[in-house]
């Protein structure tokens, strides 16, 4: 049958059964391509130009995914910051070839921005041109032992590390204690109490933070309610003594939990808090559901790294309309479409360290 085009803000709600049952076939119900995220950011953060494209073959869908304009034929995958990968429920690359004559105008290039290489498409049968940029090095723990087997196995200066700073918190601010939060009726408070951290420190006072009133604290109380309905949604808590010091985001499916976002009290940074909570947080995670992965989506340095099982790239893949596109592509635009001069991809993940 083909391509089906749609405004997807007016049409996601109601492909969305056909949305999740794709996502489920093809990546196992990722939870970021979950339509209880998707959702939500098209309705916090769409500007109203993006189209729901849908492939059916003998009426059921086996490809969609959610592109807006960037003008000139240049068509891009719908990814604000708040997602750090693009949702492409494609399982076989070559309905990309039929997708360009679909869109609207003359479209010559559609970027796949952010595409986790563990649920992309099968390249292998595709004929078009494709252009590959690298975006961020993300990582993820993975373990079929305990918590404790997993922190043995962790360099002898981390845990020498994270030993001196619980010592260090408890002596300063009394003990430490985690809380949990996955009630949907308590995600708001949550949200309003991850925000006046956030908001104390730098992104506070560069108007980027997170607060229960603007649009990003309503996206993040909206995305954490859908999935607490389910107890798929968690925000963690630490607190040393009375103080709030650092809190934790994350939603799952039943093998995979991925970290959204951390904030810590910046005032108390001598006692790394973003790091206490990161051991509690794996720790609990790994308690309650023994094997499944922990997803960081972020842009991982030599220190996150030292926590990780698992490290792999993120790119951008820029697929062109034929032979032509990517001739005149070498002439007059020889770098990456979203390349800044300097050869970087600005892009940028929103997410901290651990």
């Amino acid at each position: 049958m083909g391509w089906e085009l749609a405004p997807a803000r007016e049409h996601f709600a109601a492909c969305a059964a056909e949305w999740d049952r794709l996502n489920a076939e093809l990546h196992g119900g990722h939870p970021f391509f979950d339509s209880r995220l998707v959702a939500p950011l098209l309705e916090h953060f769409g500007k109203g130009d993006e189209l729901l494209c849908v492939h059916r073959s003998s009426g059921t869908p086996d490809g969609a995914l959610i592109l807006h304009p960037r003008g000139l034929g240049r068509w891009e995958t719908f990814t604000p910051d708040q997602a750090q990968v693009s949702a492409v429920l494609v399982g076989n690359a070559r309905l990309f070839e039929t997708l360009f004559p679909a869109l609207p105008g003359r479209a010559w290039s559609i970027d796949l921005l952010a595409l986790d290489p563990d649920y992309a498409p099968d390249w292998s049968g595709l004929r078009l041109p494709r252009r590959v940029a690298p975006h961020t090095l993300t990582m993820a723990v993975a373990t079929d032992g305990a918590f404790a087997d997993y922190w043995r196995s962790r360099p002898k200066n981390l845990r020498k590390n994270i030993r001196r700073y619980r010592r260090r918190a408890e002596d300063d601010f009394g003990h430490l204690a985690l809380a949990a939060t996955t009630d949907p009726a308590g995600m708001m408070a949550a949200i309003a109490r991850y925000g006046r951290i956030e908001s104390s420190g730098w992104k506070g006072r560069q108007g980027t933070a997170v607060a229960a009133d603007n649009v990003q604290g309503r996206f993040y109380a909206d995305l954490l309610t859908r999935f607490g309905r389910d107890d798929r949604a968690l925000v963690l808590e630490l607190r040393a003594g009375e103080r709030l010091v650092a809190s934790r985001l994350l939603i799952r499916n039943e093998s995979m939990w991925i970290i959204l976002k951390t904030t810590y009290d910046e005032s108390v940074a001598a006692i790394a808090p973003g790091r206490l909570l990161l051991q509690a947080t794996l720790e609990y995670v790994l308690a309650i559901r023994p094997g499944a992965r922990v997803e960081f989506y972020t842009n991982a340095n030599r220190d996150q790294a030292e926590w990780a099982t698992e490290l792999r790239p993120i790119s951008h893949h820029q697929i062109l309309r034929g032979p032509f596109a990517a001739g005149l592509l070498a002439i007059a635009r020889p770098s990456f479409p979203g390349q800044g001069k300097s050869g970087a991809i600005p892009r940028t993940t929103g997410r901290e360290q651990p």
